[in-house]
């Protein structure tokens, strides 16, 4: 994405924007695990909401933060690269903090199916 601010042709540009969006959707489904995989049943709704607030305040504070780049530098570069090293922060907070579940967590994780009796048993 940083690399779009700097690109030199609007060919160059469609080409790393639809990259950078289809590594942004590539990744959405992870959130999700992420969630379902740390949170307790019983909170799921509530944290998966949570995601969603924070989300949806970048969504309102980016804009922001864009035109007052922009109106400082009097260029998008600085913008791009803004956004660009907040994904690379986010992927490598992920590659640090993101763990997989103990054994002992994944196998109380696994549902126990218990096959019911036939009628008349």
């Amino acid at each position: 994405m940083a690399l779009t601010g700097i690109a030199a042709s609007i060919a160059m540009v469609v080409t790393l924007m639809a990259t950078s969006v289809f590594f942004m959707y590539l990744t959405a489904s992870t959130y999700w695990a992420i969630v379902l995989d740390t949170v307790e049943d019983g909170r799921i709704g509530a944290v998966s909401g949570f995601v969603h607030l924070i989300a949806n305040l970048a969504g309102i504070v980016a804009p922001m933060a864009t035109g007052f780049l922009v109106q400082a530098s009097g260029t998008f570069t600085s913008a791009f690269v803004l956004t660009g090293g907040i994904a690379v922060l986010g992927a490598l907070g992920v590659a640090i903090f993101v763990r997989q579940p103990r054994a002992e967590t994944a196998e109380a994780a696994v549902p126990v199916v218990r096959e019911r009796p036939l009628a008349g048993e």
